[in-house]
Parts: structure tokens; C-alpha cells; sequence
């Protein structure tokens, strides 16, 4: 692979969060998750197995169905968890280190 893949941009026009696939090895991927805010932009390193690509994919479903849903919750990656409002149009984003 050698391009960079974007798994996913989320942004409510000040605030987002973009997770990237930068490079593939033979069983591993490295990513990043890139947050920006009007106060601030952070930058977490990722270590992804075939699994953890796939987990996303569940995810993502569950994001297109409103759904709150967690993923790499139970790794060395941080946290990415969304959850839904009826107070608010969008989800809120949480990225947990």
C-alpha cells in the first residue's frame, strides 16, 4: 500500500476527527487519528491488525444506523467512541489515550 487511505472524516464544521491508514506491513497496519478543534489539534499514533480494520468496518456501521459504539477499546491504540444525543444533530467524538 502506498498510498494514504482515509477510513473516515467526521466534522461538524469546527471541530473533527479523521482516522488514516498511512502504511501496510505484512500482518500490521499504522494509522493515525488526527482530532482539530477550535482550541487545538492532536495527533495518536496507530498499530492495526487485519481485525482491528475489520472492527472499524462494524463500527461504521453502526455509526450509519445512529448508533453509539466504541472501537479499539480493548488495545494499546487509543479509544475512538461515538455516541448519539437527541440534543444534538451530530455524534460526539471521543478519542481517549
Amino acid at each position: 500500500m502506498s498510498e494514504v487511505v482515509e477510513l473516515v472524516r467526521l466534522s461538524d464544521g469546527q471541530a473533527g476527527v479523521v482516522v488514516r491508514v498511512l502504511r501496510a506491513g505484512p500482518d500490521w497496519f499504522t494509522g493515525e487519528v488526527v482530532v482539530a478543534t477550535p482550541f487545538g489539534r492532536g495527533q495518536f499514533d496507530l498499530q492495526l491488525s487485519a481485525r482491528d480494520i475489520d472492527d472499524w468496518g462494524a463500527a461504521l456501521d453502526r455509526l450509519a444506523e445512529h448508533r453509539s459504539t466504541r472501537w479499539l477499546a480493548n488495545s494499546a491504540n487509543p479509544e475512538i467512541s461515538t455516541k448519539f444525543s437527541s440534543r444534538r444533530p451530530v455524534p460526539l467524538i471521543t478519542v481517549q489515550d
